[in-house]
């Protein structure tokens, strides 16, 4: 591949990865309005809370895999940018601040500041569930 072929095939990757996250994050606001009006019920039963937290978790943990998919991609495009034997220089800022030195690998572990926006939006789900007012 050449420079231009891995920059289109991560430009393409990035317009699927940004529809997936605009349906997780419809989907997260969903899950926190099913929060707040179960919660706001007076005659909610204890399986509409189970229900609500499952599918509030479950969109949390799909959050969480399409980040670490978005981490994957940029790492996989500078890795990928760096291996060309004749490559132009307009691409080392991006490879300097996206490479890892090595091929990178997969991980659904995030970095600090993604996983406190994750369980922030978990327990904007699952505070007003479980919780008197």
């Amino acid at each position: 591949m050449n420079e231009y072929e891995i920059w289109s095939t991560y430009q393409t990757s990035l317009i699927s990865r940004a529809m997936f996250m605009l349906m997780v994050f419809f989907m997260a606001w969903f899950a926190c309005r099913v929060s707040m009006n179960v919660a706001a019920n007076p005659n909610s039963n204890l399986l509409s809370k189970v229900v609500t937290s499952v599918f509030g978790l479950v969109v949390v943990y799909f959050g969480i895999v399409q980040q670490a998919f978005t981490v994957w991609t940029n790492q996989a495009a500078a890795y990928s940018l760096a291996q060309l034997e004749d490559r132009s220089d307009r691409f080392d800022n991006f490879i300097a601040f996206f490479s890892t030195g090595s091929e990178p690998t997969y991980s659904i572990m995030p970095d600090p500041f993604t996983a406190i926006f994750w369980l922030c939006i978990a327990l904007f789900i699952l505070v007003p569930l479980w919780t008197k007012s």
